[in-house]
Order: structure tokens, then sequence, then C-alpha cells
């Protein structure tokens, strides 16, 4: 018996060139070959740039630095709220704007911060996709 595994490439999506890259891109899924949904296609084409969805710009949020401040204040109070051990409570710390911007949850592009699909998904105002 001859076992052969193959790992998935770094220049996704991979697709059958004469059908294009919507109708030939396909998926495994459970031992299954599967038409890729064209969500999934977005994600592949992403992450084949080395991008992902939650780190890019949201570009129907804007976002100030009082809401900035709330958030960070919200995660903190939320990280304190599950925490169960008073011992672990005194070791949360702050979440700043750097922090954010740090975890992707904010980016800052020509001196200007804005929110991410992250931040949008975090904050519950993700718009709706079409």
């Amino acid at each position: 018996m001859i076992v052969v595994e193959i790992f998935p490439g770094a220049q996704r999506p991979y697709y059958i060139k004469s059908q294009g890259m919507a109708e030939g891109t396909y998926v495994r899924v459970s031992g299954t070959t599967r038409h890729v949904e064209g969500y999934m296609l977005k994600e592949l084409i992403l992450e084949g740039q080395n991008r992902y969805f939650d780190c890019e710009i949201c570009r129907n949020l804007t976002v100030s630095d009082d809401e900035i401040e709330q958030f960070c204040k919200g995660m903190k109070e939320t990280a304190i709220k599950n925490t169960w051990q008073e011992s672990e409570k005194a070791k949360i710390k702050d979440v700043t704007k750097n922090v954010l911007i740090s975890w992707g949850v904010l980016k800052e592009e020509e001196g200007k911060i804005y929110p991410t699909n992250a931040y949008a998904l975090l904050a519950g105002q993700m718009p709706q996709l079409p």
C-alpha cells in the first residue's frame, strides 16, 4: 500500500483553467469533491495573498477615538466578568488602540485608523454582505 499526503499550496485558489476561477474551483469535503461556494472562493483568494477576511478594513464603517476607547473598556470588562478566579482577574491587562492594531482588530493606513471586519464583528456592527 502507498499513502500519499498532499499539502495545501500557498498560491490558492487552484482551479481548472479551461473553466475559469469562478466555475473551475473545487474543494474536498468529507471525502467528496464539491464546487466551491462564492464566499469560500473569496476566502481562498485572500489566503493566497496571505490576507484574511477579519483583518481587512471594513469600508462601510468608521470609528472615532471615543468609540475605540469604549470598545477597549468593554473588552476588559468582559474579560474580567468571564474570569472565575480573583487572582486571575488582577492579571488582566488594559486593552489599548495599539493592542487592537497588533491583533488586527484595527488597521492603520496612511496615518489613519480604520476598523477591520474583526472590529465590526466584535462590536456587532458588521454590515450585511451581498
